[in-house]
């Protein structure tokens, strides 16, 4: 959100400033003007830009952390499932054997 307002602000600013020179007349306020906005570009190339740049490198080593624990447990998961389907067979064993010896009786 903060570096959406900020690209719009620079865009907003460049805009404006694109659009002042038409309202000049001497060639010295244009080259003024020229150096103005080659300023505000400059300025983000070299301040917003590459702080921007390590935040989203940030957001991708979080994003990559999180999807490695969510595959861990997501085996761990498959495993549970598997000792619960052997505990229910085993269950079912017993309980099957256990009809089986009072029906002998």
């Amino acid at each position: 959100m903060y570096d959406a307002i900020r690209c719009g602000l620079l865009s907003g600013s460049i805009t404006l400033f694109a659009n002042v020179p038409t309202l000049f007349e001497m060639p010295l306020e244009k080259i003024g003007f020229g150096a103005l906005l080659f300023f505000i570009i400059w300025t983000y190339m070299k301040h917003i830009l590459p702080k921007t740049q390590e935040e989203m490198q940030k957001l991708r080593d979080e994003n990559r952390k999180l999807l490695e624990e969510v595959s861990k447990l997501n085996q761990l998961r498959v495993e549970d499932q598997r000792v619960i389907a052997s505990y229910l067979q085993e269950l079912t064993q017993s309980a099957e054997a256990k009809t089986a010896d009072s029906k002998g009786r």
